[in-house]
C-alpha cells in the first residue's frame, strides 16, 4: 500500500437513487476525514450493487485495492454508504478518458487473481514487479507468488523472475513480439544494406528492460520469425550470398586473422588495410562469422575459429580444475592484453566460469 489523495472504488448504495453523496467522511481503518466524490456516468456504471466514483481526499491516506471503508453522509451521520477500494493509484480523468477507466476499474472487482492479472495487463510490455503490487494491494509475498504461478499454468502471464518476482501479460508479451517482428522487418525493407538490427538498439526502441528483450527474442528465434547472430537481429528469410569479388577479400581476410595465431587484430587495422568502409568491412565479418570461420569479441576483437577451438582444448587438456590467468597466459603464451578478454570470450561461450581471481574450467 502508499499514501494517495485520490482513489476510485465501487460504492454500494440503493441502485434506485438518482444520485449519491457529493461530500462525505471517509471511514477507513482509524482514520476519519472529509471527501469529495465524483460520480461516473451513472447509466454505464449503475450496477445492482452500487456505482463507480472517484474519491479525493483533503489529506493523504494510505490505501490499497480490496480495502472496504465507510462514508458518513455530512449533516447525517447515522446515514453510511459502504464502498470497495479498486485502484489506490487513480489519476484524475478526462471525459474522454472515462469510459477506458471504468473498463478497468470493472475488471478490478473480481477476486485477487482478477485483480494481478488486471494490473499485469495495464502495465503492458514491461510487465510488473512485487513492489508494483505491494503497492497496488495488501497481498502477502506468498499469495502473490501462488498467484502468479497459477496465472502462468493457465497461459495468461510468463513469469520472467521469482526474486525479485517480475511478470508481464502472455498477452502484452505476444504483442511485444509482434511488434519487434515487424520492427526487424520493416528496418531491413528499408535498408537491406544494413546487416541486421543491434539487440541493444531493439532495447531502446520498446525501452525494454534486458529480460524482457531476451525472453521476447528467444521465442522469436524458436518460432523461426527472426534470425539472431552473436548480437544482432535478421528477419527470418535473410540470407548472406558473397559476390565473386566479395569471395576474393573473404579469403584473404581468413588468411590474415588466421595468421596472427591467439593474437586478435583490430578491426581499424583490417579496414585500413583492404581498403573497406565500416559497412562493407560488417558484411565480410558477418560473411565469416556465419561460415563459422571467426570469432568476433564483445571489444570489437577478432579471432579465428581453428585457434579458438585448439585452445578450448589445452584449457580442457591441462587436467586442472581450475586456471589462473597467469596460467593461462603461460599455457597460451600471450600478455594479459589479450589473455584478460579471450578469457572473457571463453566465459561467454561456458567453457570457464570466473569465481573471484580465478577460472573454473567448467
Amino acid at each position: 500500500m502508499k499514501e494517495t489523495q485520490c482513489f476510485d472504488a465501487l460504492l454500494q448504495f440503493d441502485s434506485s437513487a438518482s444520485t449519491g453523496p457529493s461530500q462525505a467522511w471517509l471511514k477507513l481503518r482509524e482514520i476519519r476525514v472529509p471527501v469529495s466524490l465524483h460520480y461516473y456516468p451513472l447509466e454505464e456504471t449503475r450496477r445492482s450493487e452500487g456505482a463507480y466514483v472517484q474519491i479525493s481526499c483533503s489529506q493523504p491516506v494510505e490505501t490499497g485495492w480490496g480495502d472496504v471503508f465507510a462514508l458518513e453522509i455530512q449533516n447525517d451521520p447515522v446515514s453510511q454508504i459502504n464502498g470497495t477500494v479498486l485502484d489506490p493509484a487513480a489519476q484524475k480523468v478526462t471525459r474522454s478518458k472515462e469510459k477506458k477507466q471504468l473498463e478497468y476499474l470493472a475488471a478490478l472487482t473480481g477476486d485477487a487473481k482478477e485483480m494481478f492479472y488486471t494490473l499485469a495487463l495495464k502495465k503492458g510490455i514491461n510487465g510488473i514487479t512485487a513492489n508494483d503490487v505491494a503497492e497496488f494491494s495488501t497481498l502477502p509475498e506468498k499469495d502473490r507468488i501462488e498467484i502468479a504461478q497459477s496465472l502462468e499454468e493457465e497461459g495468461r502471464i510468463k513469469i520472467l523472475a521469482f526474486s525479485p518476482l517480475l511478470i508481464v501479460a502472455q498477452q502484452s508479451f505476444e504483442f511485444l513480439c509482434d511488434r519487434i517482428q515487424d520492427f526487424v522487418e520493416s528496418s531491413h525493407l528499408e535498408k537491406p544494406e544494413i546487416l541486421g538490427i543491434l539487440e541493444e538498439k531493439i532495447k531502446e526502441r520498446f525501452q525494454l528492460q534486458t529480460k524482457m528483450m531476451v525472453l521476447a527474442l528467444k521465442y522469436l528465434e524458436k518460432e523461426k520469425k527472426i534470425i539472431r547472430r552473436q548480437d544482432r537481429v535478421f528477419p527470418s528469410d535473410f540470407k548472406l550470398i558473397a559476390s565473386p569479388q566479395e569471395e576474393e577479400l573473404l579469403s584473404e581476410l581468413e588468411a590474415l586473422i588466421l595468421k596472427g595465431e591467439f593474437h586478435r587484430i583490430p578491426q581499424d587495422e583490417l579496414k585500413i588495410r583492404f581498403h573497406l568502409s565500416e559497412l562493407r568491412m560488417e558484411r565480410l565479418l558477418a560473411l565469416l562469422t556465419e561460415r563459422q570461420k571467426i570469432v568476433q569479441g564483445s571489444d570489437g576483437f577478432l579471432l579465428h575459429s581453428k585457434w579458438l577451438e585448439e585452445l578450448i582444448l589445452k584449457v580442457k587438456e591441462t587436467g586442472k580444475d581450475e586456471l589462473s590467468v597467469a596460467d593461462f597466459k603461460e599455457l597460451t603464451g600471450l600478455s594479459r592484453k589479450y589473455a584478460i578478454p579471450l578469457l572473457e570470450l571463453l566465459d561467454q561461450m561456458g567453457v570457464t566460469l570466473r569465481q573471484g581471481n580465478v577460472r573454473k574450467i567448467l
